[in-house]
């Protein structure tokens, strides 16, 4: 309760500024929205006595379409139970191909990083430009 009170504290104003904010923004949408509802509401008010033989009609289809969905669902669960298998055979596959990739292409990329930094050294450090800069300075000022 103490960690949620510490967390929140801090955040009370902006939370009461999105809210502010989300309240206008609430208020306008619905004040664009009213219009549009209430021609929507007069013309379904004016359709209703019109639809109200198809009521009983709707019902039946909805429990006709009811009783046909579950097996469908059970012919469903069957097709997609081996191809589910195949899947993740697939997905299998790909992660071990991915996993001998990697552990052959890191250790080529270190390599490679390794040996640009080796080239980097020597030729500032080992063999040219900052010692040949020490050593000119030296003789300059000696």
């Amino acid at each position: 309760a103490q960690l949620l009170t510490a967390v929140l504290t801090p955040l009370a104003p902006i939370i009461t500024q999105f809210a502010g904010l989300f309240g206008q923004l609430l208020t306008v949408a619905i004040g664009a929205l009213a219009p549009i509802i209430k021609i929507v509401a007069d013309t379904f008010a004016q359709l209703l006595p019109a639809l109200q033989p198809l009521f009983p009609i709707i019902g039946q289809l909805v429990g006709a379409v009811g009783q046909l969905l579950a097996p469908l669902l059970g012919l469903v669960t069957l097709a997609l139970r081996p191809l589910l298998a195949v899947v993740g055979l697939v997905a299998g596959l790909l992660v071990k191909g991915l996993g001998a990739a990697l552990n052959f292409l890191i250790p080529i990329v270190v390599k490679g990083i390794v040996a640009g930094f080796n080239w980097l050294f020597d030729v500032l450090l080992g063999h040219s430009i900052i010692p040949d800069i020490a050593r000119g300075a030296i003789r300059w000022f000696t």
